[in-house]
């Protein structure tokens, strides 16, 4: 069939880490790290491939607040412009809940 890509996704371990940091079974701090290393580790091997257009948008909802979170924003130079864990943790359990239900 033409429309079927011929690569599968290889962003389960992204959403499996959104889902663990929502309900609990990892710690935030271990879910940033976790995160940010398979998110990396993807990008060196070559093209990230999601499974769907929602699971990217979702995927990349937790990355940009990743990209702008600071364990204390107050000693950033500009505080306004950084996100606090409440926030990114917010933006987690949204993409979690959304991924469950897609």
């Amino acid at each position: 069939m033409a429309d079927t890509p011929s690569t599968h996704s290889n962003t389960d371990e992204l959403a499996r880490l959104i889902q663990d940091a929502a309900s609990g079974a990892i710690t935030p701090e271990a879910f940033i790290r976790l995160f940010h290393e398979t998110h990396e580790a993807l990008e060196r091997a070559g093209r990230v491939r999601y499974a769907s257009k929602e699971q990217a948008r979702l995927i990349w909802d937790v990355l940009w607040d990743l990209e702008y979170y600071s364990p204390n924003p107050s000693k950033e130079a500009r505080p306004e412009d950084w996100h606090t864990l409440d926030r990114v943790m917010k933006t987690v359990k949204h993409s979690a809940e959304k991924l469950a239900s897609a």
